[in-house]
């Protein structure tokens, strides 16, 4: 599994080296595998599930375990932040496709709860890990879309991580000795030295455990990411900065 990983993350690394737009030419087709393999959730057999009482009890280890698994899986709403640079006019079109993201997203999965909860019973949402490719149309398409939704997010990250990085070192949030992250390498604009940074940092995670335990760290530290963004916006709304928003 590990060299699976491992070939999966380079693959990702030299797609994002040829440049952003090869990758947006590649999103718009994992974009329609995507929706076509909600297509075969959403139409595939429904069946009013059988109440089951069964009572289970709470457990926290498990259900830290899942959320950090889940709350990654929805921050790639913010992708579009670390690729300002490449839009026309991020002030606009920032706001409005962050905000249409989260509607959308919000939608797609209050609907996929409903759906399941017609097709299967608590047991088996419980029990199986495959419910959603049993109760699908066609089971590939669901396989397909998990595989592409998965691959979007590694691609989203390999473009917004080198770009954060040659944002803060332009804002001189770094050593100068470390201006070179700012640097690409050949005659493109894009921060290749902050992607090869980026990759060298991705390999040295996968070697550092399973998917539960890299994912408990992903969490924290958008978690802690998120904490300190919505901490200076508190602090410069009560300080009424003039040059806050």
């Amino acid at each position: 599994l590990l060299y699976i990983t491992l070939i999966s993350c380079t693959i990702f690394g030299i797609i994002v080296f040829k440049g952003a737009h090869f990758v947006i030419k590649i999103q718009y087709f994992i974009l329609a595998a995507i929706l076509l393999s909600l297509v075969s959730i959403f139409f595939g057999p429904q069946s009013v599930a059988a109440t089951d009482a069964t009572k289970h009890t709470i457990n926290l280890i498990p259900f830290w375990v899942a959320f950090a698994m889940f709350f990654p899986a929805v921050t790639g709403i913010d992708a579009g932040v670390g690729m300002s640079g490449e839009l026309k006019n991020p002030k606009k079109s920032l706001v409005k496709g962050t905000f249409f993201s989260i509607l959308f997203t919000m939608v797609i999965y209050f609907a996929l709860a409903i759906k399941v909860s017609l097709s299967a019973s608590p047991t088996e949402l419980v029990n199986n890990p495959t419910i959603i490719h049993n109760i699908s149309l066609v089971p590939w398409l669901v396989i397909t879309g998990v595989l592409l939704a998965t691959t979007s997010s590694a691609l989203s990250c390999f473009m917004t991580a080198p770009r954060s990085l040659r944002a803060m070192v332009k804002d001189k949030m770094f050593h100068p000795k470390l201006n070179f992250l700012a640097n690409s390498i050949g005659h493109s604009h894009e921060p290749r030295v902050a992607l090869l940074v980026s990759f060298t940092i991705a390999i040295g995670i996968l070697f550092m455990g399973g998917l539960d335990f890299v994912a408990k760290v992903v969490a924290m530290l958008f978690l802690n990411v998120y904490g300190w963004i919505n901490g200076a916006a508190f602090f410069e709304k009560i300080s009424q900065n003039p040059s806050y928003r």
